[in-house]
């Protein structure tokens, strides 16, 4: 690879990491390098030094994450990067379409971050075996169809289309980070009962 070529694929490198960070609102390193890096046996160092070097250049905010018992590879992976003003201006200038802001704000508050981790790894999960995803934050933000069903919205929708694209099946995303009570679990059993109960089959898990 000459070093032209190496400017164009670490420019391509940082083009991606600012558009997954922009739909998923922020991300760790972990999860960086799972969708930029996917097959890459050194892929979470990569991660970490693309991300060093947007945070350099002031394209993207970090800040450390509470203390988590969701597994992680090393600390570095503790850090949750969002775009900041200036990164968002450059996917913006590179990808017309995008509606992308800074969301380091989302930085400031990081109570539920388990949450959202468990919600993006089942997306990245499934976006690496093939299927198309709406993140929770694509979903919450209505950027998509209103999935807004009898007052509730989901995590993260998981699709996939049968060759004619028209034909296919959607999962919705519910995830569950701790204990409910009797009343909010038979509350959820009934709206998946409700909603879903048009279709031959129910799985939860």
């Amino acid at each position: 690879m000459t070093r032209v070529d190496g400017k164009l694929q670490q420019s391509h490198n940082q083009h991606l990491i600012l558009y997954w960070i922009h739909r998923f609102a922020w991300l760790t390193s972990a999860e960086v390098a799972l969708l930029v890096w996917p097959q890459a046996q050194r892929s979470l160092d990569m991660a970490n030094r693309t991300l060093n070097q947007l945070v350099e250049r002031d394209e993207l905010s970090s800040r450390p994450l509470p203390k988590s018992d969701v597994a992680e590879v090393n600390a570095r992976s503790q850090v949750a990067y969002a775009l900041s003003v200036k990164g968002a201006k450059r996917l913006r200038n590179e990808c017309d379409k995008t509606k992308a802001a800074a969301n380091g704000a989302m930085l400031d508050n990081l109570e539920h971050h388990q949450h959202r981790i468990l919600s993006n790894r089942f997306v990245i999960w499934a976006i690496s075996r093939g299927y198309s995803a709406y993140t929770e934050r694509e979903v919450g933000k209505g950027w998509i169809i209103d999935t807004d069903v009898d007052g509730k919205v989901a995590d993260a929708l998981i699709f996939k289309c049968e060759d004619d694209e028209r034909n296919g099946f959607i999962h919705w995303v519910e995830v569950e980070r701790s204990w409910k009570k009797q009343a909010d679990y038979n509350k959820l059993l009934r709206f998946v009962c409700r909603f879903f109960g048009h279709f031959q089959e129910v799985v939860l898990t």
